[in-house]
């Protein structure tokens, strides 16, 4: 296998179509979809076990699959996403039917109600702020309960004595789970759930291609986790990295770390390689959702021919990293992960091969 293959042969591995569902409740129950890779997986399911009725909710963009999907905005919130809130309650208490949850991420902004006290205006700039810095999955996701009335099992407590089921696609680093989605149907410690998928099931898959697995998912900035990952050879990892956003350009956290550990180990040779065993290093990463920020692609890969082209046509990494424009970067020299929209969303897979 080709090494710029290893990663989407990964994200074969985890989508809908390709994993087992959970046995389904019994009885009559409904089934509510929250997030970006929320109506593939309620799509595959149906697909399985017969249709439900249903409301699903999730990212602009996101293709309809003839479900009927309301949609809203990620990863900030709008006037729909409040639009949403009020559907979504509504919907739930039409009736007293028992409810099967789908949740994965995106669900924290594509649906909301706010607690009084907030306003839009505010939790959008507040939202801004940490997405423009380096703030982490956690604390974002922290914030987000705290302004809602939906998360940090806002929706369970709005389902009141009815039995819920909720199936998670797991997007979070660490093992709380009530992150995914800023834990609408969940609290802290509840253990009423089943994952359908997440950056741990691939671990099999990884040691099958003789790459070292690394293990709990990366929780940290792209600086942290590039001194990590740069030191083990030949690895694997996941999670997402949170990059200081200094410019309006055209990339996403996967072009940055592939851009800014180019620079690394080719520009400043940190490793001290020789050019021959600069030929066989190979970076690369993606986000299983494929949508990295603005690039229009789901991230990138290099590899030292393709880095001595770059320079050949007299591009310099530093100033795109510095625009924030390492998309445009690696669409010079065709290096972009271009997957579409996949259906999944199980945070971003890395590769470093480094002799």
């Amino acid at each position: 296998m080709k090494k710029q293959d290893i990663l989407p042969f990964l994200l074969s591995k985890i989508l809908p179509e390709n994993i087992s569902f959970p046995e389904a409740p019994l009885g009559d129950y409904k089934v509510v979809g929250l997030g970006k890779a929320a109506p593939s997986h309620v799509k595959a399911f149906f697909d399985k076990l017969g249709k439900r009725d249903h409301l699903i909710i999730t990212k602009d963009g996101v293709p309809d699959l003839g479900l009927n999907c309301l949609y809203g905005s990620h990863p900030n919130y709008s006037e729909k996403s409040l639009e949403n809130g009020e559907k979504l309650i509504k919907w739930i208490e039409e009736d007293q039917r028992d409810i099967l949850f789908v949740i994965t991420g995106g669900a924290s902004s594509v649906v909301e109600k706010l607690k009084p006290e907030n306003s839009l205006n505010q939790v959008q700039s507040q939202i801004d702020e940490y997405l423009k810095g380096q703030a982490s999955i956690h604390t974002i996701n922290e914030y987000r309960k705290s302004i809602s009335l939906l998360k940090g099992g806002g929706l369970k407590r709005i389902c009141k004595d009815r039995n819920i089921h909720t199936w998670l696609v797991k997007d979070v680093p660490g093992s709380d789970v009530s992150d995914v989605g800023s834990g609408p149907t969940l609290e802290k410690g509840d253990s009423h759930y089943s994952v359908l998928s997440s950056y741990e099931d691939l671990k099999s898959d990884v040691k099958n291609i003789e790459y070292e697995f690394i293990s709990p998912a990366l929780d940290c900035s792209l600086e942290e986790g590039m001194k990590i990952v740069l030191k083990r050879g030949r690895s694997i990892s996941g999670g997402e990295l949170t990059v200081d956003v200094k410019a309006i350009g055209r990339g996403g956290r996967n072009s940055h770390f592939v851009l800014e550990a180019g620079v690394e180990l080719f520009e400043k040779n940190i490793l001290s390689l020789s050019e021959r065993e600069m030929e066989k290093v190979f970076i690369a990463s993606l986000a299983t959702d494929g949508d990295d920020g603005n690039s229009n692609s789901a991230g990138a890969f290099l590899d030292f021919p393709s880095w001595k082209v770059a320079k050949s046509l007299g591009l310099d990494p530093i100033e795109y990293l510095q625009n924030s424009d390492s998309a445009s970067f690696f669409e010079r020299l065709g290096c972009l992960y271009l997957t579409g929209i996949t259906g999944t969303n199980v945070m971003d897979l890395r590769l470093v091969f480094v002799p």
